[in-house]
């Protein structure tokens, strides 16, 4: 679709902090102006302008750059797709521009299995069961016991939608108030490809990840072990335990990971996990009040923060815990953890992998990825001038080479 120079300036010029919350984004206060992006603590935005700047990548920012900006941060959605959601954001926003000053809360509208993602291509809704391939990537990619996964679709935890994803339904009250996205189908090198300004190259996942839009922001996928186990044990006189992980791929390592040691304890209806969805304190603070008003304040709880081994979940970990001892929740019985992977820099998924097969053969293919795009990026370095470098370019060569 042709779009007029006017139309495409309009585009540029949208709020991208509310866009991106509008697409399902979680954001993490910073500071008195700006929030960080839960998945990539490199991401800043600030809330009264709505730019976001993506420090990671050469200091990206959205100011009157929207379009290229979306694209870095959704590449699964089609170019023209992506435009026509900004540029009706962006019709909307001049029409109504008392809305632009109000906080993405107040005009959040519900979350819909019926319409978790919407473009101008497709809707995209919950099938209502677990694909075959859903469960294969799951069992066989992802390492987890197919028994665990059959009684997490049993519990309705776990279906996909009509593009193949994976959802991981965020539960309240018996109902769904937001989902994590998995995809199941490696994305090209194309599309992963991004040029730094040293000239060097950096890959994004290879798998697609996404939060439904308008899922709650402080809801996040979480499970009683009892369910997850069919476990019949109980033992009112012992603590609570809530295990707070950052995926919920990650959570389902952890249970596992503890049924292999068998340590049944973190099994019974004592135990609790929780997966934020990224680096959310929000959702770990409305678990930790649920499960007071449930077993009572005065019956101890444990927090197990199993956060990734990397430094922005150490950061993470250290500022949750210092809040919350200095704020007016503070529970004398509230007792904080910190249980970290034994692997350098690792997540559970990867303990669990290492754990059954002696190896991480999912490391081995990212820098099989990663050496892949950089020996085709030195191949076209040699045959083009510097000034003719450019991304498209060099993505035009990893998507024949993908």
């Amino acid at each position: 679709m042709a779009y007029s120079q006017h139309q495409l300036n309009i585009a540029n010029r949208v709020n991208m902090y509310d866009f991106m919350t509008n697409q399902g984004a979680h954001w993490v206060k910073f500071s008195a102006k700006e929030d960080y992006l839960a998945e990539h603590d490199s991401m800043k935005a600030n809330r009264k302008t709505g730019v976001v700047t993506w420090y990671s990548k050469g200091s990206l920012s959205s100011f009157n750059n929207a379009i290229e900006f979306a694209q870095k941060v959704y590449p699964e959605i089609p170019h023209d797709d992506l435009v026509s959601q900004l540029l009706d954001q962006g019709i909307q926003e001049m029409n109504h521009e008392k809305t632009t000053m109000k906080t993405p809360a107040e005009k959040q509208a519900s979350f819909s299995l019926q319409a978790i993602q919407k473009n101008a291509r497709v809707i995209v809704k919950d099938t209502g069961a677990l694909t075959a391939q859903g469960r294969a990537y799951l069992t066989k990619k992802r390492f987890i016991d197919p028994q665990t996964v059959k009684l997490f679709e049993n519990h309705h935890l776990i279906t996909s939608d009509n593009m193949g994803n994976v959802l991981f339904h965020w539960r309240r009250e018996g109902k769904t108030i937001g989902v994590d996205q998995q995809g199941i189908r490696k994305r090209s090198l194309k599309s992963r490809v991004h040029q730094q300004p040293n000239h060097t190259i950096t890959l994004d996942r290879a798998y697609y990840k996404g939060i439904g839009k308008y899922s709650a922001s402080d809801g996040g996928f979480e499970f009683n072990a009892l369910q997850a186990t069919d476990c019949l044990l109980s033992n009112p006189k012992e603590p609570i335990n809530l295990y707070v992980c950052e995926a919920p791929i990650e959570t389902m390592s952890l249970l596992e990971l503890n049924l292999r040691k068998g340590e049944y304890e973190k099994t019974t209806d004592n135990a609790h996990y929780l997966s934020m969805s990224g680096l959310k304190q929000n959702a770990v603070y409305r678990e930790i009040n649920a499960l007071e008003k449930q077993y009572g304040r005065d019956r101890p709880l444990n927090i197990i923060m199993a956060t990734n081994g990397d430094e922005p979940g150490q950061k993470f970990v250290k500022k949750i815990v210092y809040e919350y001892r200095h704020s007016d929740a503070v529970n004398a019985n509230v007792h904080w953890q910190w249980l970290q992977p034994n692997l350098e820099k690792a997540d559970w998924n990867e303990m669990l992998e290492y754990q059954k097969t002696g190896k991480l053969q999912s490391r081995i293919e990212k820098k099989h990825d990663l050496s892949q795009a950089q020996r085709l990026f030195r191949n076209l370095s040699n045959t083009q001038e510097a000034n003719m470098s450019s991304t498209p370019a060099i993505s035009q060569q990893l998507g024949a080479g993908a």
